[in-house]
């Protein structure tokens, strides 16, 4: 007698297969939106790297001194704008990491009234603790100019071939995180017309003399 249907063994055998066919499938499917999502995160990060170390590169570039530096952060002043011969606080960039919110942050105070812009002396700008005193002060909030570099920071180091104010050489290293991927870039950065020549020392204690 010809048999016209599938026994309940081959049907079993049959979604068994079919079972296992679909569950390779769907691995395969899963790896391959996984790498896809790894590759996106990578993609952000060094995007979102190159984009910090392109400003920080601009602003050290045409930076005239490094005037302060710690481990993660640093202040550079641009240069003589007010042609008074002196450091104003207008005339300097800090670039900080800000580690309770994982940023790079740029600021500066640009268009500061002439009353709330002392002069500073290369000794006093020196200090990393007091010039950032100054520049966040509350009463110079208004005209804080704030930029974030970079996110999902996890790290930030900065380095110099010579101390400040004698810096002509800076090298930053950057972590950025998401997810489970991380990347780290380093980048050496030197300033194209610095005026260390013009600092001198009396009793080790650093002296600008633009005149």
């Amino acid at each position: 007698m010809k048999r016209t249907a599938f026994t309940f063994p081959e049907l079993t055998m049959a979604a068994a297969i079919t079972c296992l066919i679909g569950l390779a499938v769907a691995g395969a499917a899963s790896s391959l939106s996984y790498a896809y999502n790894q590759t996106q995160n990578m993609s952000e990060l060094l995007q979102s790297q190159r984009v910090a170390m392109s400003n920080m590169e601009r602003v050290l570039r045409t930076g005239k001194l490094v005037v302060a530096v710690i481990p993660g952060g640093l202040i550079v002043w641009q240069g003589d704008a007010n042609v008074n011969g002196s450091i104003d606080l207008n005339e300097l960039v800090k670039i900080e990491f800000d580690s309770a919110n994982h940023q790079i942050v740029q600021e500066s105070l640009p268009g500061l009234a002439t009353g709330l812009n002392p002069k500073l002396t290369l000794a006093s700008a020196n200090n990393y603790s007091t010039t950032k005193t100054s520049m966040d002060s509350a009463i110079r909030s208004t005209y804080m100019k704030s930029a974030v570099l970079a996110t999902n920071v996890r790290g930030f180091e900065v380095k110099t071939n010579a101390a400040s104010p004698l810096t002509t050489v800076v090298l930053i290293r950057v972590t950025t995180s998401q997810g489970t991927e991380s990347v780290t870039v380093t980048n050496s950065i030197a300033l194209r017309a610095d005026s260390t020549g013009a600092v001198t020392y009396t009793h080790n204690v650093p002296i600008l003399c633009l005149n």
